[in-house]
């Protein structure tokens, strides 16, 4: 892993967490969840509140997650709002910490001038036994306490002046006016300043779980549909007429029902020429072929080009997949659309993407991720915990390209990558 550390490959643009105050707010909340404080005099946190540092010294990378269920956070400073989410089991949390923190950003600032915002992302699901667990997940509510009870005293304040102004001689009770007064003094003029935060339940339309190898739950209305391991525990004994149940494994029926609901985009000579995606398919395509040929000691030879890579790779053109590519590659300006028929499966699906403008457009793109596993691009942009799982087995010259890529070619203008291959806002 250090290599990946040394080109910010992992745990980067995270919040350094160096104040003597700022660790007192963050051990607050640990206490609030009834966890050892932290001893360490500087770490780092990233959207959540989640350091790797604080997880190795208490031995438990769980310990804002446990179950992997009802996710617990600690905001400590709003420069939280632009950090990554490093770790989680549910692969929206990073959407639902954007919304918490968009929707109530005035009172995350006033809290956390003075104090920790913590909680747990709540759902209706505290133990997760087999997939029907997982299937009520569709609305969350974020709890939120603060470490000096700075909302609780905020909320009691604000309980407070309503009845004032409704009493007639409430006014005349010195000792209720002063219990006021010290409570304003603690959380401010709450009339100018929210302190408390107001929206706090969210939608959970689609989302990928850690639970059971992993899995992919969609909701189109009235009806799921859950995607992974047809092994996994409770798999298919929920209602079919409610629920429907796909095997990873069928890539057939997953793709139709990805079409079905309007999640794919078909390739087209339009956007697969001008986005560079099929070009970008090809060179990773080869790359795999390479060390699958015992020859990732000439990776190197590819650096210079970037995804243009120019080397003498004609051995490698027997693979029928990298030939279909290169037939694609070479008729893209001679039509409009590609049909299924014409290629391989296997081709079919390096093919597509996500449909853009969807909100579930990036799961859908870590889907269809799990039939290309040789884009290690798109593996590390979509389903980092995938990347970082097979990082340990990628052999030296191997590991070397793969980091000395991503720095060059995706870290340099994330977004614009993002933008040109995925369509992606």
């Amino acid at each position: 892993m250090q290599r990946l550390a040394e080109h910010d490959l992992i745990y980067s643009r995270m919040l350094e967490v160096t104040e003597p105050f700022e660790i007192a707010r963050y051990n607050s909340a640990l206490r609030g969840f009834s966890l050892p404080e932290t001893k360490l005099e500087r770490f780092r946190i990233d959207m959540t509140g989640y350091s790797p540092e604080v997880a190795e010294e208490m031995g438990d990378t769980q310990y804002l997650d446990p179950g992997g269920i009802n996710r617990r956070f600690i905001i400590i400073s709003p420069e939280q709002r632009s950090l990554p989410v490093v770790h989680t089991a549910m692969s929206n949390t990073e959407e639902l910490m954007h919304q918490f923190f968009e929707a109530n950003v005035r009172a995350i600032n006033a809290i956390t001038i003075k104090d920790a915002c913590y909680g747990e992302i709540e759902d209706s699901v505290f133990i997760v036994d087999d997939v029907t667990d997982l299937l009520g997940i569709e609305t969350v509510e974020f709890k939120v306490k603060t470490g000096a009870d700075l909302t609780g005293k905020a909320n009691r304040l604000r309980a407070d002046l309503d009845l004032l102004t409704k009493s007639e001689d409430l006014w005349r009770d010195d000792n209720a006016v002063q219990a006021m007064v010290d409570l304003a003094a603690e959380v401010g003029d709450i009339r100018q300043n929210e302190i408390v935060p107001q929206e706090v339940v969210f939608r959970h339309e689609a989302f990928w779980t850690s639970h059971f190898g992993g899995l992919y739950i969609f909701h189109d209305g009235p009806k799921t549909t859950v995607i992974g391991d047809a092994k996994a525990p409770g798999f298919r004994k929920a209602n079919p007429w409610t629920t429907a149940f796909i095997p990873l494994s069928d890539m057939e029926l997953v793709l139709d029902f990805l079409k079905d609901t309007g999640r794919l985009e078909k390739p087209r000579g339009s956007w697969l020429e001008q986005s560079g995606f099929l070009s970008h398919r090809v060179q990773m395509r080869r790359a795999y072929l390479m060390v699958k040929a015992g020859k990732a000691d000439q990776l190197s030879a590819m650096e210079e080009g970037g995804f243009r890579g120019k080397s003498d790779l004609r051995s490698l053109e027997r693979d029928e997949l990298l030939r279909e590519l290169r037939w694609v590659e070479a008729r893209v300006n001679d039509w409009s659309e590609l049909d299924d028929d014409d290629v391989e499966e296997e081709t079919w699906v390096a093919l597509l993407r996500g449909k853009p403008g969807r909100p579930d457009q990036w799961l859908v793109n870590r889907l269809l991720g799990e039939y290309v596993p040789w884009d290690f691009v798109a593996q590390y942009i979509f389903n980092k915990p995938e990347f970082y799982g097979n990082w340990p087995d990628l052999e030296d010259h191997h590991a070397d390209f793969v980091a000395k890529t991503l720095r060059n070619d995706y870290l340099r203008d994330k977004r614009g990558l993002r933008r040109r291959l995925f369509a992606l806002n």
